[in-house]
């Protein structure tokens, strides 16, 4: 698939090496936590840290560190 995945500025964001497109994943960079269920990119993450893919059922798992919480990202649709 040759994506790379990585933390930006509250945000988490791909780019597509064989493409070079940049595309945010999660995160609207206010920093406020927001319930389940939202698009994960409209939603806030507070200093996320660490990055963990499951091939398997193609998620994408990060701590929301300053929110208490470990989320994780439907890639498929983009839900959290």
């Amino acid at each position: 698939r040759n994506i790379l995945y990585f933390i930006e500025q509250n945000r988490i964001r791909n780019i597509n090496l064989n493409t070079n497109s940049l595309q945010t994943i999660a995160g609207d960079g206010s920093g406020f936590a927001s319930p389940d269920g939202f698009f994960a990119n409209q939603t806030g993450i507070n200093n996320a840290n660490g990055l963990a893919f499951d091939p398997i059922n193609n998620f994408l798992y990060y701590s929301d560190t300053f929110n208490q919480i470990i989320r994780r990202i439907e890639l498929n649709n983009g839900r959290r």
